[in-house]
């Protein structure tokens, strides 16, 4: 029986989407993010099947697992909830349940993700320069709108760090090059943080000197960016209007609700999907005029809207347990990403993050992996040893 490479079944399925999809993306507008979601279930059911490393994995796994059916049998007996509707919501969930598989699997090599940075950054740069410079599109992309995207590029750069140990000074310039062409303020964020983590205090060096000065750059770039797009003020950023409307739709909380989030796939009031009607391709799959947390956009206003401050610690401390070989640093750079991304987009509820985490949990020489585990073939036996 043949048995698949995970590693290479996804390098060579984000070469071939990234590099080729992007064509009929731009003739045809086709969404090639379903096939990078049929490819992340692809290799998530192959590492499934090889087992989880550890039964805090497997035990989460089932937790989450459980959840859903529980808030799935609820929302669509009780509530009445459409099935498209429930599915969407609660998209983070699966992504977490697959991310179980790849934690403490050393699958994917350093050589791969380094190729893959270089290939996706030059890749992106070229099309997104084109695009910006030549064409005149301000929120140029490749597959999807470039919020979403920017995080898999951002958080590829900082596992090729981690793979080399050091900043590639190149590579470094046309990630800075890309945020800016970009045009997004939540590039702009991440750019700075994974820069600032970058950045060795207790070392000296010209290198590290030019990673400090990346960071200043990336500042500046973050605050160039926020400044051209909110010229009108706060009362203008559409982030600011959707806390606005999470605010009227939570009025009369009291702490149970905000720790445990409203009952399972409860639709926001009428006057908010109104105020944000300009948003109904994000209305109800019922067709009703209805709409639910996703309008917000926030992934920690959704989060915390479905399942409360405890539900959105619990997907936080799922991402830290998958992330278990990489160092603390490591962790909290990852982490703050995902949630400061998660104040303006969709976070752990999209491919691009999930696929990114995958990578960074499972890189060979990750983290604080003791050097005798790392040079064990066997996983069973290289448990043994942390």
């Amino acid at each position: 029986m043949m048995v698949l490479n995970p590693s290479r079944v996804l390098f060579r399925g984000l070469y071939a989407i990234f590099g080729i999809c992007w064509i009929p993306t731009a003739l045809f507008a086709f969404d090639a993010t379903n096939l990078l979601e049929i490819l992340f279930f692809v290799v998530s059911a192959i590492l499934l099947y090889q087992g989880f490393r550890g039964e805090i994995f497997l035990i989460n796994a089932w937790l989450i697992f459980l959840y859903v059916l529980i808030c799935g049998v609820y929302a669509m007996t009780i509530s009445g909830t459409n099935i498209m509707d429930f599915m969407l919501a609660n998209k983070c969930f699966w992504y977490l349940f697959f991310l179980m598989g790849y934690a403490r699997k050393a699958i994917f090599k350093k050589e791969d993700i380094q190729r893959l940075n270089s290939f996706i950054l030059i890749f992106f740069f070229i099309i997104y320069f084109l695009k910006r410079m030549v064409f005149k599109i301000d929120r140029p992309m490749v597959l999807i709108e470039n919020n979403f995207e920017m995080i898999f590029v951002s958080l590829l750069f900082y596992a090729s760090y981690l793979a080399s140990g050091k900043i590639n000074l190149r590579e470094m310039i046309i990630y800075a090059a890309l945020v800016w062409l970009s045009g997004s303020r939540s590039a702009a964020v991440v750019a700075v943080v994974v820069l600032l983590f970058s950045f060795k205090i207790n070392r000296s060096g010209l290198r590290n000197l030019l990673v400090f000065g990346g960071v200043l750059v990336g500042g500046t770039i973050a605050a160039l960016i926020f400044v051209n797009r909110d010229s009108g003020g706060i009362e203008d950023i559409d982030r600011y209007k959707f806390f606005e409307q999470f605010i009227a739709a939570t009025r009369g909380w009291g702490i149970g609700e905000f720790m445990l989030g409203a009952p399972r796939m409860t639709a926001l009031p009428p006057a908010v999907c109104s105020s944000l009607s300009y948003y109904q391709h994000l209305f109800s799959y019922r067709g009703d005029g209805s709409c639910y947390s996703v309008i917000f956009h926030s992934f920690d206003l959704r989060a915390v809207f479905d399942h409360g401050i405890i539900g959105l610690a619990y997907m936080l401390y799922c991402v830290w347990i998958v992330l278990s070989w990489r160092s603390m640093k490591e962790k909290l750079c990852i982490l703050t990403i995902i949630f400061m991304t998660g104040l303006s987009v969709s976070s752990l509820n999209n491919v691009y993050l999930a696929i990114s985490v995958a990578i960074l949990s499972s890189m060979k020489g990750a983290g604080h992996v003791p050097k005798e585990a790392m040079e064990i073939s066997s996983v069973e036996e290289r448990m043994k040893l942390i």
